[in-house]
């Protein structure tokens, strides 16, 4: 019994302390806690820098921008004609140059080329454009103003005699097919000649 309670008294001197060094580790979590540098939020990335356009850009790439001027003064040119700007029908966009099997064979062979400059639509214009945008500058200055110029005509007519002799009867528009042909001709550069492309490309 009298160890017993030597034990008891040594189990009771100690609580003192474990309450002790509980309240002293609580209050240095505590004090480390206001001490210590607020947690800030994540910064989101910088929003990309819109690309603006200068004048050196026009004159390193003057047939892009000139067939872009082409494509919009031919949509102008079916709204002169009569053509909705949104849903045209097939004979005002025949009216206006497009692509059809009979006119063909009546000897109208410059619509080979004149329907790769009209569109069936404001929103045909628009993706039509916007995919061209996209990759003509950068064929442009990898082949060079001359090259280029035959890339994009080649491929329209070609895109438009295919159109014709695939399905004479349907009415065809669109720049598509240049479009096409402009992609392919880059891919092409990247594949055979990637360590020849200029700075910028």
């Amino acid at each position: 019994d009298t160890d017993r309670g030597k034990e008891g008294e040594k189990d009771s001197s100690k609580a003192p302390l474990l309450e002790e060094e509980r309240r002293r580790i609580s209050e240095d979590v505590v004090r480390r806690a206001l001490n210590a540098p607020p947690v800030l939020p994540l910064a989101s990335a910088p929003p990309a820098p819109r690309e603006r356009l200068t004048l050196k850009d026009v004159a390193q790439t003057p047939v892009t921008f000139a067939i872009l001027a082409i494509l919009a003064l031919g949509f102008a040119f079916e709204g002169l004609r009569g053509a909705s700007l949104f849903n045209p029908t097939s004979p005002d966009l025949v009216r206006a140059g497009a692509s059809f099997g009979p006119n063909f064979a009546a000897g109208e062979w410059w619509r080979l080329l004149s329907a790769t400059v009209l569109h069936a639509g404001v929103l045909h214009l628009g993706l039509n454009a916007l995919a061209f945008w996209r990759m003509s500058r950068h064929t442009e200055l990898a082949f060079g103003t001359r090259w280029y110029i035959l890339i994009y005509v080649y491929s329209a007519v070609g895109a438009s005699l295919t159109s014709v002799l695939w399905r004479p009867l349907d009415v065809s528009v669109g720049a598509s097919g240049a479009i096409f042909g402009v992609y392919g001709a880059f891919l092409t550069f990247l594949v055979l000649r990637r360590h020849e492309l200029p700075e910028g490309v």
